[in-house]
């Protein structure tokens, strides 16, 4: 049957620098060039430096190690611009001021007379920076990593550093390491997180926008409460910061870069952990009550069906998801059926609990029968979840990530025969579903398509 271990490979954390290609950024990893040292010859501008702020949501009474971390981001801020003393005199002040919150959003006003979004004082006064290039800062926060970018205006990723969450040390800490990687890739361009147009962070877990505080993440221990916009907008003042959890920016990643691109209306569907989802209509995210918008993956399909982590039963996610994939085809083998798969996992060593759905995917594209057919049912499951939404959003196009684009058309071709067959007629046949766009780079751009975001006016 040819091997069932996993092909699909998982960059180790780093703290290299990555440079980017801009031409083929979007589409092509290999265009990646990773360059280990020093960032840049010259570090960012005194200017541009990050505020130093503490943690104010903790009280020393309450955690007697927020004094601690506090003074650790100070220091990793200050080693990592160590080099930028020697042009304070020479870098010309920045003219990105003002900020409002507005939900998970902090925009900023720029005073160019070129700039279509000024404040009403600013309209005759002259930008310091509008012969100057702009540039967007991107955060991709999840439970074991942490990646920062630094891309163009028009989205193309620049540069790319990656390093381990320190998951365990609480947010002080992690706040502490994110205000250190932005120093770094900013870096990489030779200027300073200030002098970034905007800052897109893309985060792992529930987060409030109208609070601008992230809600208890089971990965990531006391983040409850903590009031992510206000910090970062503490430590970046002038730039605008647009916060959202993974899915949606995810969601708006794949219609500003991938294959979303050109559809006014757009769901966004991933088969990880979760089926996490997003909605874009009329060129905005639409994120609903709680910021709940776009969460397919629990619309029931089952009554009294298998048990979903969100504790109902029967739901999508409990059937298509990456976890539920690989649980369904446990069942099955342990009543006997897929003989000749299950001789093969004994054979490389995989015992049958520790099945995942990257064996499965391979497998089927290897031509295995059970694992072909299991994938074939996943299809009939995941394209109903996609024929009711298609029927009430009506959306152009619906983009599918992770399994559905290493599975490739064994697997979408059965789903599109079941959406046009169970959706609303007119509406099924007339909406596009293919794999997303973007691959691994999807929460890369994530970010930055929050930090485009955080832009418009």
């Amino acid at each position: 049957m040819g091997r069932v271990s996993s092909r699909w490979s998982t960059a180790s954390a780093s703290t290299n620098t990555t440079v980017c290609g801009s031409a083929t950024a979007k589409t092509d990893a290999s265009s990646y060039s990773t360059r280990t040292g020093t960032t840049s010859k010259s570090g960012p501008t005194s200017r541009g430096r990050i505020r130093s702020t503490s943690i104010p949501w903790r009280t020393s009474s309450t955690s007697p190690s927020s004094s601690i971390a506090s003074r650790s981001r100070r220091s990793m801020v200050r080693r990592s611009r160590s080099g930028a003393a020697a042009r304070r005199a020479t870098s010309p002040a920045s003219s990105w001021d003002g900020r409002t919150a507005s939900g998970s959003t902090a925009r900023a006003a720029c005073t160019s007379a070129r700039c279509t979004r000024r404040t009403k004082s600013s309209s005759t006064a002259a930008c310091s920076r509008m012969d100057q290039p702009r540039y967007l800062l991107g955060l991709d926060v999840g439970g074991t990593k942490i990646a920062a970018v630094v891309a163009d205006g028009p989205g193309d990723i620049l540069a790319k550093i990656r390093r381990p969450t320190p998951a365990a040390l609480g947010p002080d800490a992690i706040v502490a390491e994110m205000t250190d990687m932005l120093t770094e890739v900013a870096g990489a361009v030779e200027i300073g997180p200030l002098d970034a147009a905007a800052l897109g962070v893309s985060f792992g877990g529930p987060y409030d926008p109208v609070r601008g505080v992230v809600r208890d993440i089971p990965n990531l221990p006391d983040w409850g409460g903590v009031p992510l916009l206000r910090l970062l907008s503490d430590a970046l003042p002038g730039v605008a910061l647009a916060i959202d959890n993974d899915a949606n920016a995810a969601a708006l990643a794949e219609w500003r870069f991938g294959a979303g691109q050109g559809a006014e209306h757009m769901l966004y569907l991933t088969m990880g952990t979760g089926i996490g989802g997003g909605i874009v209509s009329d060129g905005r995210l639409y994120r609903g009550l709680r910021n709940a918008g776009g969460e397919v993956g629990h619309t029931v399909l089952v009554p009294d069906g298998a048990e979903c982590g969100c504790g109902h039963r029967g739901c999508l996610e409990a059937y298509a998801s990456g976890p539920a994939i690989a649980r369904r085809a446990i069942e099955k083998l342990e009543a006997g059926e897929g003989v000749e798969f299950a001789d093969a996992l004994r054979d490389a060593g995989i015992a049958l609990l520790e099945l995942k759905t990257e064996s499965i995917v391979e497998a089927a594209r290897d031509g295995v029968t059970f694992a072909m057919d299991h994938l074939a049912d996943t299809a009939f499951y995941m394209g109903w979840g996609i024929a009711n939404a298609v029927s009430i959003l009506a959306p152009e196009v619906v983009v599918l990530g992770t399994v559905a684009t290493a599975a490739g058309d064994m697997f979408m071709e059965p789903l599109r025969r079941r959406v046009v067959d169970m959706a609303m007629p007119g509406v099924g046949d007339a909406t596009r579903v293919e794999p997303a766009g973007l691959g691994d780079l999807v929460g890369d751009y994530a970010a930055i398509a929050l930090a485009v975001d955080a832009l418009a006016p």
